[in-house]
C-alpha cells in the first residue's frame, strides 16, 4: 500500500467514525426543544453566541466584505 492510499483509507476511517459518533450522540435527543436549547442547560450568553455564529457565517462576513468594496458603501 502506498502512502497516499494509507491517508486516504486514515481519512475515511476518521469521517467514518465522526458521522458515527455524530449519529450515536444526536440519538439521545428526545425533541426539538432539546436540540435548539440544549434541555435549557446552557446560560443565556452561551445560546446567544450560539445562535449569533449560527447566522452569521463567515460567507456572509465576505459578501459584505466584497459588497462594501464592489459599491463603495
Amino acid at each position: 500500500m502506498t502512502y497516499e492510499n494509507l491517508i486516504a483509507v486514515t481519512a475515511i476511517l476518521v469521517y467514518t467514525l465522526i458521522i458515527v459518533l455524530i449519529t450515536y450522540f444526536s440519538a439521545k435527543k428526545e425533541n426539538y426543544g432539546d436540540f435548539i436549547i440544549a434541555s435549557k442547560n446552557l446560560g443565556w450568553k452561551s445560546l446567544g453566541f450560539s445562535l449569533f455564529a449560527s447566522f452569521i457565517s463567515a460567507y456572509t462576513i465576505i459578501v459584505g466584505i466584497s459588497f462594501s468594496y464592489l459599491f463603495g458603501i
